[in-house]
């Protein structure tokens, strides 16, 4: 590819105008040409140096970012500029360029799911897939546990291992071994589970089907019996959970501590089970399944002005913050997970940004000094609308001692920023602040800035005075991990 054409080829990505035909082929270019890639990622850099500009002076100025908005569209310059990061980035990390650009940029290129269904459950599952996640497509082994997935079509799966198979589409299995427990609703037409043999098992209601290592299947009454083990597995780890809740209860270091337990659907109050009492107050969130399948156990912000209404007094060196969240959309520009009211001096703004990326601050400098008030830790994008529903637990750790901010995803550190000396806050303050949204009636006159519900549910929050360690965070994702 001449260098004249790949560079028209670019700008038309960046400026949301490129064909389908020329999009494959500057997606094919990319994954076996470095210079290509090279030449993508110089002329990202402007548009992305603007976003974050644009993204930290309007935390300071209102009026800088009502500008911004009306200058460029969520799906312009500025949704692209977010998007191709995101595409280059998932070049690096050897994801699919395509999926991740049209799953940022919504409206026509509305993301499509790869694969014929999902993972509902999995108890003591060994392969690289999670709860929640979509079926691959092609073969997928799972080496030993159980997984229960739910197809698109309406038809339940429940598979043992050592077992090797492939949804071939909706309506047909390709097994090589393992043992699997068909369960077919009476309004799904055909469904048939062939094995390397060649034997083919229509489906009328269920079937348990033992898939031996020559391919053979033999009909068993096992599949009662592994459904049972899922259930007890489940019972056994949310056992597991409360225990550590009750440990996690006694630790000083908790500011705040809102594990969401038998507490009535209709309260309007959230016990704070921390040493502190300071219970927190719902405004029109709802109270939801929580990641145990529990009706009240979670609290939905998708309501325009939900929020959980709290006060945390005080002065503090440092800060955790660390929650269990399942996110349906990021459709707004910031998403909130935990804001004070204002954002005035020391005060911490933690959220999500509309590409999926986690966004931590503490203000360090009086607004009107010269140069930036705050140093703002962005993380690599840790959504898409691919992991809609899927329940992840997010923690962000604010090291005041040596001037660090690192964020986790599922109990593992995914980034750690420095902050620059001149950026470096003497303490954190907290006082009125809303989980879920944030309450600042100044920015009424630019809702694209103000409002910042999130789109999903949050299931256990905690806020700790102290930075966490990396192996602490693990322990309490391994600890609650449904």
């Amino acid at each position: 590819m001449k260098p004249e054409e790949r560079d028209e080829l670019i700008d038309s990505l960046l400026d949301d105008a490129i064909s389908e035909a020329d999009f494959l082929r500057l997606e094919a270019e990319m994954h076996i040409d470095t210079e290509v890639r090279q030449a993508y990622y110089e002329r990202l850099k402007l548009d992305t140096n603007l976003q974050i500009a644009a993204e930290s002076e309007g935390e300071a100025d209102s009026e800088l970012a009502s500008a911004i908005s009306k200058n460029s569209t969520p799906i312009g310059w500025l949704g692209w500029a977010a998007a191709v990061v995101l595409g280059l980035l998932a070049l690096v990390l050897g994801l699919e360029i395509r999926r991740t650009n049209q799953a940022i940029a919504g409206g026509s290129n509305e993301l499509i799911a790869s694969g014929f269904g999902v993972i509902a459950e999995q108890s003591g599952a060994s392969w690289n897939l999670e709860r929640g996640d979509l079926l691959p497509q092609g073969t997928v082994s799972l080496e030993a546990g159980m997984a229960e997935l739910e197809l698109f079509s309406g038809v339940t799966i429940t598979v043992e291992g050592p077992a090797k198979f492939e949804i071939v589409s909706a309506s047909l299995i390709q097994a090589s071994k393992g043992n699997f427990f068909v369960q077919k609703p009476r309004m799904v037409g055909d469904f048939r589970l062939k094995t390397a043999t060649g034997e083919i098992f229509d489906i009328d209601s269920e079937l348990a089907l033992e898939i031996d290592n020559d391919g053979k299947g033999i009909i068993h009454q096992k599949g009662g019996a592994i459904r049972q083990q899922m259930a007890t597995h489940r019972a056994e780890q949310e056992q597991k959970w409360l225990a550590s809740v009750s440990e996690l209860k006694r630790d000083p270091r908790l500011i705040a501590y809102f594990p969401i337990i038998d507490e009535p659907d209709w309260s309007r109050q959230l016990i704070d089970h921390s040493a502190e009492k300071r219970n927190g107050t719902i405004v029109r969130a709802t109270r939801v399944l929580n990641r145990w399948g529990h009706p009240s156990g979670g609290l939905d912000f998708t309501p325009t002005g939900s929020r959980v209404r709290l006060e945390i007094p005080g002065d503090h060196s440092s800060l955790t913050l660390m929650c269990w969240v399942k996110i349906d959309s990021l459709d707004r520009w910031y998403n909130s997970l935990f804001l004070t009211d204002g954002h005035e001096l020391y005060e911490p703004h933690w959220q999500i940004m509309d590409d999926g990326r986690l966004f931590f601050s503490v203000k360090a400098n009086e607004p009107g000094k010269k140069g930036k008030d705050k140093h703002i830790a962005y993380s690599l994008p840790i959504w898409t609308p691919a992991d809609s529903g899927k329940w992840m637990h997010i923690a962000t750790v604010f090291d005041g001692n040596v001037m660090t901010t690192t964020h986790f995803v599922n109990g593992k550190m995914i980034s750690r920023d420095e902050i620059p000396e001149a950026m470096q806050p003497d303490k954190v303050r907290i006082g009125t602040a809303s989980i879920g949204n944030w309450s600042d009636p100044t920015r009424g006159e630019d809702p694209h800035f103000a409002v910042r519900n999130l789109n999903g549910t949050i299931d256990e929050f905690a806020i700790f005075s102290e930075p966490l360690t990396d192996s602490e965070i693990a322990e309490i994702y391994e600890n609650g991990k449904p």
